[in-house]
């Protein structure tokens, strides 16, 4: 995102400056006396040049319900300058462009003003860099809103190159600080502050050391405290800012949360209510915007994200918005919104239960099925996460028809990833009770065969967890009916895997064992002259298997040795 820097307006407590002179060299008039109280429909404004002439002559009622920056490019017309050659000055004290008036009136009848013209500083691009920084640290310190902002622009370019931008030497010229205060200063204007915010954003975007300059600097609470700010413009640059912070690294992630950006950052991303009278509050009347909804998404999600995982109660309030973020039409919201889920969802069964409690299962299931990978890919993440869960998070999801999109997904995907994580996800729920395992039976799983048999290297392996899960905790009739049909590729797959990964074989011979268990249940339950299952084994050269792994010097060959004694018996 381009940045912009906004000026570190100086302080309007000028009344003690000394008397500032014309730049042709005349002395400027002093201030005027006060007046009696303005009454309605009296009064003048005159606003002189260096040389005395009245150059802008308004009536009172005329001026009051201008701004200064107004009455500014009045002048600047009648004159022939440019508004930024002008300074309006009451007395010694130079006026801000924001400021009204009818408050410069106050209690006075007749308003004299001074118009200064001066030659602003240029910063010329053919000049080294830090020169330029040197020209635009004396803008930002001057005590005028076009200087700092005409400075904070162009800083907000400098950091919006796409190839190195000079965020070293900014940091080096002392501009950090500089932009900070521009950005906390509330007489500073809205442009001003908004590019200051801008190019701090830009600078949060570089490594860890540049973002820790931010934080000693103190951006990351005046980034926070701007989420409140009347300037929707203002808000949306800081949640891009405060973003880009917590997106950095674990600390930073915790800094901002220990900061309190989870609060003002959910209530912008919040629809509101309206008060008594039918009214909201102004800042918060209008729909957000959408860039502002898709930053905040972003913010959020990258507050939930890293590992260690912070405190379930820092994250909570995250969870009073995600529901509704989920339900948006925008597509970027929804994928952040959607990793947001799964971050939280990624770790112990009080973070998943927070999860299901939220409601977001059905959304999640439903976001399965998107056209577009790029959301259901995340909401697939988030689904997996939830079914590593206790049986009752598994259910949750069941409940909301959660197996066939998996399979959908597993079958259709282009993605090797994805279908690993598809089959990561049937896995967990092969991993559950005995009606969680008939529910993935009954949806078929051919799809996860296909893979075993033909997929990727670390997509097989989680099509082999998958039907290892069904043999170990199915029934002994769900082992025979899955035995069938998968029994013959996972024994396939043990002999290619079992030199690559030991873990995966274990589990496999673990299933074998189980399969052979329940096949002897079955011959004493239906009066069977053997087990149904010892047959399927043998044809599938169960037994040469073994006699090759108890060669082997691990716990695989003891493995091996228990699951050949049964297959003699």
């Amino acid at each position: 995102m381009e940045s912009s820097c906004n000026a570190a307006g100086g302080s309007n407590q000028q009344q003690e400056e000394p008397q500032v002179s014309c730049l042709d060299g005349q002395e400027c008039p002093g201030p005027t006396e006060a007046c009696p109280a303005l009454e309605e429909g009296e009064g003048m404004l005159r606003v002189r040049s260096a040389g005395g002439d009245v150059v802008l002559a308004l009536t009172a009622p005329e001026a009051v319900g201008l701004t200064v920056a107004k009455v500014r490019a009045m002048v600047a017309e009648a004159t022939s300058k440019s508004p930024q050659e002008v300074m309006l000055m009451d007395g010694a004290v130079v006026l801000k462009q924001t400021r009204l008036m009818k408050e410069v009136f106050a209690s006075r009848t007749i308003v004299e003003l001074q118009a200064i013209v001066r030659r602003l500083p240029q910063v010329d691009p053919e000049k080294p860099l830090p020169e330029q920084l040197a020209i635009m640290m004396q803008m930002l310190e001057s005590d005028c809103d076009d200087l700092q902002q005409c400075a904070a622009m162009q800083l907000r370019k400098l950091l919006s190159k796409e190839q190195d931008p000079p965020i070293n030497d900014i940091i080096a010229a002392g501009l950090v600080p500089k932009l900070v205060h521009a950005l906390q200063d509330s007489e500073c204007s809205k442009e001003t502050q908004h590019d200051a915010a801008w190019a701090l954003t830009n600078v949060a975007s570089g490594c860890t050391q540049h973002v820790q300059v931010l934080i000693d600097e103190g951006t990351l609470p005046a980034f926070i405290s701007k989420l409140s700010a009347a300037d929707r413009d203002l808000q949306d640059q800081c949640v891009w800012g405060i973003g880009n912070i917590a997106g950095d690294s674990v600390q930073m992630r915790d800094a901002v949360l220990a900061g309190g950006a989870m609060r003002p950052l959910v209530a912008l991303l919040q629809p509101h209510e309206p008060n008594e009278d039918g009214n909201e509050n102004i800042i918060q009347s209008a729909i957000a915007p959408l860039s502002m909804v898709r930053n905040g998404t972003w913010a959020l999600s990258n507050l939930c994200r890293h590992k260690p995982p912070p405190n379930l109660e820092a994250l909570v309030p995250a969870l009073e918005v995600l529901p509704q973020l989920l339900t948006n039409s925008d597509q970027e919201v929804l994928a952040d919104a959607c990793w947001a889920v799964s971050y939280l969802a990624d770790g112990d069964n009080d973070r998943i239960e927070a999860v299901v409690r939220s409601g977001v299962c059905k959304r999640l299931v439903e976001l399965l099925s998107h056209n577009s990978e790029l959301i259901s890919a995340p909401a697939l993440r988030a689904v997996g996460n939830i079914l590593s869960g206790e049986a009752h998070h598994t259910q949750a999801l069941l409940q909301c028809g959660a197996v066939q999109p998996i399979l959908q997904l597993l079958a259709n995907s282009p993605k090797a990833k994805t279908k690993k994580e598809a089959c990561w996800s049937m896995s967990n729920i092969t991993a559950g009770t005995e009606e969680q395992i008939q529910v993935a039976i009954d949806a078929g799983l051919a799809p996860v065969l296909h893979e075993l048999e033909e997929g990727e290297t670390h997509v097989r392996k989680e099509a082999a967890w998958v039907i290892s899960n069904a043999f170990t905790g199915g029934s002994p009739k769900q082992a025979h009916i899955v035995a069938e049909s998968a029994l013959a590729p996972l024994l396939t797959y043990l002999q290619e895997c079992v030199d690559l990964d030991i873990r995966v074989a274990k589990g496999i011979l673990d299933a074998v064992k189980a399969v052979l268990d329940k096949g002897a249940t079955l011959k004493t339950e239906q009066g069977l002259a053997q087990n149904p299952l010892l047959q399927i084994l043998i044809e599938n050269d169960c037994e040469d298997l073994c006699t090759k792994l108890m060669s082997r010097e691990d716990d695989l060959a003891e493995k091996a040795r228990e699951i050949l004694q049964d297959l003699k018996i």
